[in-house]
């Protein structure tokens, strides 16, 4: 036999401000849930939103879900589940001195000072919790011990034009929340740094938040958050405007008190290029060190939203606005060009894929190619670059008249690519 009870009103005494349930309540509630403040609800299950003028929750169905900006696209980074790789899986490097090169695309590895050996590979495993199925490896070929203000480093530069909506230098300024998956073989304290950029191209603010990874070769997810900075503004450009930097390397003079560069509200000022905290764990210090990086999300607010999926292919043309690489098969037709006078020299254009980030990429092209006819070697140049397109210059040995068409040919292995990085 069951029981209900029915009332027309639950109110408080008066001088209560708020009625409280000690026990969970199940079944239906009909009519209206009326509030003048705000109500908390631990689970609700079946309720109709119909006429409700306005819901805050902090999670449906166990997912977190944002407090701030929108609920798409919101990931600051591009690429941050490591799926797109134009430039290859696998690419060594020996760096000397200052040395930034890009390897995913959108992620650079960025050395400082002393020689540094190592191997950046696109993997095809990522962690199990958010289905990734590819992750960023840096593996250390060559020791190198922490010296003066030597530093290695992995990281992103976001486009200054797409980060004004911080609202940085002033009042308003947003919270960031960072979160990532990070696995390795070496433990310890590693820090990420954001890297605030104003009126230059050197940085005006950073600000450092330490994790740590806990267990060897597993993936475990990290989660941070940075205040917003109110004093200093993001410069308003194509340049860079704001960085992600994971610390793998600092030399001892570029190492900060932790107490003070990860304090709550530490956007200290632009002496704080490329640094740590003395925390800082050496990556380089054995051979076949290794750190892996996916599911790198930098969102607007203080929650860790689950990390947002991008379609493959809305990801991959917003790399190539920084850069596209086209690779050609043996005896492929690439373009059509016109002898523009009599000589050796004629012209094509080669539209991109994608606009680019200025009017000034760089287009190379790389390989062997041939004009036919006389299926002749020939020599490819860009030249005259804006955002959407590049003329390439031909140079042959034969000699044309002016109006003559030859076919451009590449040979196995041959390709081209157009770069417009920050």
């Amino acid at each position: 036999m069951t029981s209900k009870i029915i009332v027309n009103t639950i109110e408080a005494d008066a001088g209560i401000s708020s009625v409280t349930f000690n026990d969970t309540i199940s079944g239906n509630v009909t009519g209206n849930i009326n509030s003048s403040g705000t109500s908390t609800f631990n689970v609700i299950t079946g309720v109709s939103t119909i006429g409700v003028t306005t819901i805050h929750v902090t999670g449906i169905n166990n997912i977190n879900v944002p407090n701030a900006g929108s609920l798409s696209y919101r990931n600051l980074l591009i690429n941050g589940g490591m799926k797109i790789s134009q430039r290859g899986i696998t690419t060594s490097y020996t760096t000397s001195g200052s040395y930034d090169r890009y390897t995913l695309d959108r992620w650079e590895v960025g050395a400082r000072v002393q020689s540094f050996e190592y191997t950046v590979t696109q993997e095809f495993e990522g962690p199990v919790a958010i289905g990734s199925s590819h992750s960023a490896k840096i593996n250390i070929d060559a020791v190198t011990s922490e010296s003066g203000s030597s530093n290695l480093q992995f990281q992103q530069i976001i486009e200054s034009q797409f980060v004004q909506h911080l609202k940085y230098g002033t009042s308003s300024a947003e919270p960031l929340a960072l979160s990532f998956y990070v696995k390795s073989n070496k433990t310890g304290t590693y820090v990420a740094q954001l890297l605030q950029y104003s009126g230059t191209d050197s940085s005006s603010y950073s600000a450092f938040r330490e994790f740590t990874v806990d267990t060897t070769d597993t993936w475990e997810r990290k989660t941070l958050t940075y205040t917003g900075n109110t004093v200093g503004f993001i410069r308003n450009t194509i340049e860079a405007g704001l960085a992600l930097i994971f610390n793998l390397h600092a030399g001892p003079d570029d190492q900060l008190a932790a107490s003070t560069a990860t304090a709550a509200n530490d956007w200290t000022t632009s002496s704080t290029l490329w640094k740590s905290t003395t925390n800082q764990t050496n990556l380089a210090d054995t051979i076949n060190n290794y750190i892996q990086f996916s599911g790198v999300q930098l969102e607007v607010g203080t929650k860790h939203s689950e990390f947002e999926v991008v379609p493959y292919p809305i990801e991959l043309s917003l790399c190539q606005r920084y850069y596209e690489r086209h690779d050609f098969t043996a005896s492929q037709y690439i373009a059509s060009s016109i002898s523009h006078n009599t000589g050796t020299g004629a012209r094509f254009s080669f539209p991109f894929l994608t606009r680019k980030r200025s009017t000034d990429p760089t287009v190379t092209f790389s390989g062997t190619y041939l004009g036919y006819p006389p299926n002749e070697s020939v020599t490819l140049t860009g030249s005259n670059d804006n955002d959407t397109a590049a003329r390439i210059d031909v140079s042959r040995t034969t000699s044309y008249s002016a109006g003559t068409g030859v076919l451009i040919l590449a040979e196995s292995g041959a390709y081209a690519e157009v770069e417009d990085e920050l």
